[in-house]
């Protein structure tokens, strides 16, 4: 399909407010949608379906999803719009409890009662933005992620680009990875994975081995050296 198709289809289902979800797999050529004629809710418990899902942090005993029963393939070379920074607004007395719960956290893991905690706060930023200007930037600025955008009228909407595969299965078994360590971008893609990076990224290797130790036997559960 052609690339204006794309965004006539986004529009006409974001000013409709029907269910639907845009997403493109990482380092892929096309934008795949899935998308409801009607606004009810799916949800799924055991994950025997076909479609787009998207759980929320909190847990709960069934998942949203969007089903696959309605789908579209487009063909879309994305091209950065204009893209202007958010004012963060925050107070003194948010800011500052937050400052304090960084360093009761440094305090916890020096002391040896953790190994490692990610911290998280809540910022609530009051901007018109454009659904599918924010599509289109990530699609730009992050050819080797995940990007989606997932919206439903009763659950709301997700956009995104992770770099993280959940899982994939193929001939050879069920393929897994652990990404962890964070470092400034740089242009010539050349890093220097220090110790504190490598003990994070091990930290997250163990968790996930552990999971799997539940799953399978110990002698089919092999982690690669890249990932170690």
């Amino acid at each position: 399909m052609k690339e204006r198709e794309l965004k006539r289809d986004f529009q006409n289902l974001w000013q409709g407010q029907k269910p639907f979800v845009f997403f493109r797999a990482p380092n892929a050529n096309s934008v795949h949608c899935f998308f409801q004629k009607d606004s009810q809710l799916f949800k799924t418990f055991d994950f025997k379906i076909n479609g787009f899902l998207m759980g929320s942090f909190i847990m709960e005993s069934e998942t949203a999803y969007i089903p696959s029963d309605y789908q579209k393939e487009y063909s879309f070379n994305p091209t950065l719009v204009s893209v202007q920074p958010f004012p963060l607004e925050e107070s003194e007395k948010d800011k500052q409890a937050f400052v304090d719960l960084v360093n009761k956290t440094k305090t916890a893991i020096n002391s040896g009662l953790l190994k490692k905690l990610v911290l998280s706060r809540k910022i609530e930023i009051k901007k018109k933005i454009h659904p599918f200007g924010s599509f289109n930037n990530l699609l730009h600025l992050y050819p080797q992620a995940m990007v989606y955008f997932w919206h439903h009228p009763i659950a709301g909407m997700w956009i995104g680009a992770s770099p993280e595969r959940l899982f994939g299965i193929d001939e050879y078994g069920l393929k897994t990875m652990s990404l962890a360590g964070t470092l400034p971008f740089n242009s010539k893609e050349i890093y220097h994975w220090g110790a504190k990076e490598k003990l994070e990224q091990e930290l997250v290797t163990q968790s996930i081995k552990k999971v799997l130790a539940d799953l399978f036997k110990e002698e089919d559960i092999e982690c690669s050296e890249y990932l170690h």
